[in-house]
């Protein structure tokens, strides 16, 4: 979901889903969404075995994304792409905070 190409088509996409709302659910059918319920399914698994405690598994994923993907989509929206080091940083950071925050 970060590379270049995929940005940018989700950039285009956003441009274009107030003319062509079928556009946008289409790219999160066949993008985003596609990734959602396998997510939820797997912190679902998690907190019923015990290793996770996710009381809202729905914010649970979103909290996730924003965590791990919410720069990517802020610098290229606006034609930029974060420093590869950053980037890196950014992710390993994120799920710390999110492991952090449910692990049991």
């Amino acid at each position: 979901m970060s590379k270049p190409q995929v940005l940018a088509l989700r950039n285009l996409v956003a441009g274009e889903v107030r003319r062509f709302p079928e556009l946008g659910q289409a790219w999160q059918e066949r993008g985003p969404g596609r990734f959602f319920p396998v997510l939820a399914d797997l912190f679902t698994r998690l907190s019923e075995r015990g290793e996770m405690h996710v009381p809202d598994v729905e914010v649970a994923v979103m909290q996730l994304y924003a965590l791990t993907l919410y720069p990517h989509l802020i610098y290229s929206s606006y034609g930029m792409q974060l420093d590869p080091d950053l980037a890196e940083h950014l992710i390993v950071q994120g799920i710390d905070m999110f492991l952090a925050y449910y692990r049991t």
